[in-house]
C-alpha cells in the first residue's frame, strides 16, 4: 500500500504543460463531497511534492484513490516524444535536447494571459501528424498518470485543437486517441474517461463541426468541455452546442 506521502507526491515525467492532481469522488457521484486539493506547481519534470499549503501528509487518507480530475491530454505530452516525433517527420524544434525546448514547451514563469499559456501547447500538436501520433501520445498520458499513482484519470482534449496544425480529420484524431487511451487502460488498470472539447478560439460554426465530430463517437467520452479564447468568445454563443451535448447525455464541464 501506498503512504500518504508517496500518494501526494508524484513520479518524475515530462509531461509539459499541466496536471491538476486531487483526491475527489469519481464522476457521478455526490456534489456534496468536499474538494482536497493539493498544492501543485510546473517544475522540472512535473515533479511535486507536499509543500505549506498541505504540509501535514497525514491528513491525507491512503485508503482513498488518488484521483485526477481535469488533466489536458494534448497538454500533457511527453517533452522526449516532441523531440522524437519531430524527428521522424523531419519537424524543425527550437531545440534537440529536452532542455533545449523546455521554455517553449512548458509554462516555466507568469504569462500574460490565457492564450499565451494555450500557446505552449502548439509545439505538441504540430507534431500529430496522422492518427498513429495521436494514439501514442494518449497511451503514454495513461502510462505518465500510472507512474504518478493516480487511480482514477479524466482526460480532455479538442480534436479541433489537434487535428488543425496538419489539418487531419478529427474522426482520425478522435479514434487514434481513443484507440491510445484503450492501450494504456489495459497496460496499466488506471480507470479513464473521456472529456471533449470545443475550442472556443476557433469560433461556434467550427466548434459545431467540432461536436459533431465528437458526437459521432459519443460512446467514448462522458462529458463535454469549452476552452479557449474565453474574451473573444463569450458563452453564450455556444449554447445550443451544450443543449446538444446534453441531449446526448453527456455531463457539462
Amino acid at each position: 500500500r501506498r503512504t500518504a506521502e508517496q500518494k501526494c507526491r508524484r513520479a518524475r515525467t515530462a509531461s509539459p504543460i499541466f496536471h491538476h492532481a486531487r483526491s475527489l469522488p469519481v464522476a457521478g457521484e455526490s456534489s456534496q463531497a468536499r474538494l482536497r486539493p493539493l498544492n501543485s506547481e510546473l517544475a522540472a519534470h512535473a515533479t511535486i511534492a507536499c509543500s505549506s499549503r498541505m504540509p501535514d501528509a497525514s491528513t491525507i487518507d491512503p485508503t482513498l484513490p488518488f484521483i485526477d480530475l481535469h488533466r489536458h491530454l494534448d497538454g500533457s505530452i511527453r517533452l522526449e516524444t516532441i523531440i522524437d516525433l519531430a524527428r521522424q517527420n523531419n519537424i524543425e524544434l527550437p531545440g534537440e535536447t529536452v532542455e533545449e525546448i523546455r521554455p517553449h514547451v512548458q509554462v516555466m514563469e507568469p504569462q500574460p494571459g490565457l492564450m499565451a499559456f494555450i500557446a505552449k501547447m502548439l509545439w505538441g500538436t504540430r507534431m500529430l501528424v496522422n492518427g498513429d501520433a495521436c494514439r501514442r501520445i494518449a497511451r503514454e498520458n495513461v502510462e505518465d498518470a500510472k507512474r504518478e499513482g493516480i487511480d482514477y484519470l479524466e482526460l480532455r482534449f479538442s480534436p479541433y485543437f489537434m487535428a488543425e496544425p496538419r489539418q487531419l480529420d478529427m474522426g482520425e484524431v478522435i479514434e487514434g486517441t481513443v484507440a491510445g487511451i484503450a492501450e494504456g487502460v489495459a497496460t496499466t488498470g488506471v480507470q479513464v474517461k473521456l472529456i471533449g472539447i470545443l475550442s472556443r478560439t476557433y469560433g461556434a460554426e467550427i466548434c459545431m463541426k467540432e461536436l459533431e465530430a465528437l458526437l459521432a463517437h459519443r460512446e467514448h467520452f462522458v462529458a463535454l468541455d469549452l476552452a479557449g479564447d474565453e474574451a473573444n468568445f463569450p458563452a453564450p454563443l455556444f449554447v445550443e452546442h451544450f443543449k446538444k451535448g446534453r441531449d446526448a447525455g453527456w455531463r457539462i464541464t
